[in-house]
């Protein structure tokens, strides 16, 4: 239940403002019976509380002919009109619903969710006609909106920058929870502004609590992003734009998902201590990390950041990136202890 929070409304300063751009319906009658039939073909997820997995769904949309193609083009006609118009939300309760399971952690639980394969082969199918426009609405800022090889290029542009004469420092921030804490009201505000043409559709699958089952119990998904949507990263990744854009930091700033890399140079802290902080005071995260050096050292062959991050009043020891980046020349790395 702590995984998912409840819903919160959103606050006047996490969202834009002003008339949001709109979006002509034409833009997806591309969406066909064809494209349907080749998404659910290209698809591959368990079974939902449907229970029919994906094989099940390549069988319905290729195996009865004219029946076959009259569910792929029913299913089009879905698409069109959650993308174009707002839907009843209890009339589509049954399609966003999910399934979870548990996984061992060890120790803890990680819920997994699997949605109904219908709403994926749709929203994959919506994806395909509005993948450019995500990917430009999100631009360098957030490199999971699509973008090849995002998580490659993140991880080369900071070790560049930590490279360079004028970095002191490289800090690390890993939000907690971050996919199922995303206030869901600011999200869909800024999307309309930011990519209007999922922003219906994301209306109608995130306006009201989704339906999570497990073991018999149902429970509600109020906040954030609901997993086995292919939706969920996409809307993750276009909420995080204004926020990051909003960051007033010299630092320069490296985005992927919930994981944030920022190089820079030091600024004196608390206590006479050469400390980076980073405050989000943003109602879209509703969080605020400040990351401290607990060791420090730079000398002309070696850059060393050890570090704790604060997140949301609890420490978090990341002992597997204490060390970042290294010059060639470094061939030991000092162990940061409490």
């Amino acid at each position: 239940m702590s995984k998912h929070p409840p819903g919160q409304p959103g606050s006047p300063d996490s969202t834009l403002h002003g008339r949001p751009p709109e979006i002509h319906p034409v833009v997806f009658d591309s969406i066909d019976a064809r494209l349907i039939r080749s998404t659910a073909l290209r698809t591959s997820s368990a079974a939902g509380p449907s229970g029919l997995d994906a094989h099940s769904w390549w069988r319905l949309c290729t195996a009865f002919k004219t029946a076959s193609n009259s569910l792929c083009q029913s299913l089009a006609e879905v698409a069109k009109r959650l993308c174009s118009s707002l839907v009843d939300p209890q009339g589509l309760a049954p399609l966003l619903a999910c399934r979870l399971i548990a996984l061992d952690k060890c120790p803890g639980v990680r819920p997994i969710g699997i949605g109904d394969t219908a709403r994926r082969i749709i929203t994959r199918a919506i994806l395909s006609i509005t993948r450019g426009d995500i990917q430009d609405a999100a631009g360098s800022i957030q490199l999971c909106a699509g973008q090849l090889s995002g998580c490659e290029a993140a991880v080369h542009s900071v070790r560049e920058r930590f490279l360079e004469e004028d970095t002191e420092a490289a800090l690390l921030v890993d939000a907690s929870n971050a996919f199922n804490s995303i206030n869901r009201m600011s999200a869909l505000l800024n999307i309309r502004h930011l990519c209007p043409s999922i922003a219906t559709i994301l209306i109608n699958c995130y306006r009201a609590p989704t339906k999570l089952f497990i073991d018999g119990d149902v429970i509600l998904s109020q906040e954030g992003t609901t997993q086995g949507d292919p939706l969920g990263m996409p809307m993750y990744a276009l909420a995080t734009v204004p926020l990051i854009k909003k960051l007033t930091t010299s630092m320069k700033q490296t985005w992927y998902t919930d994981d944030a890399a920022a190089t820079g140079k030091m600024t004196f802290g608390c206590g006479g201590t050469r400390s980076p902080t980073w405050v989000l005071a943003m109602g879209l995260l509703c969080m605020k990390r400040r990351a401290s050096l607990a060791k420090w050292k730079k000398t002309a062959s070696t850059k060393v950041c050890c570090m704790s991050v604060r997140i949301s009043q609890k420490i978090f020891y990341r002992n597997d990136v204490m060390c970042v980046w290294l010059h060639p020349q470094m061939k030991q790395c000092p162990k940061y202890h409490r």
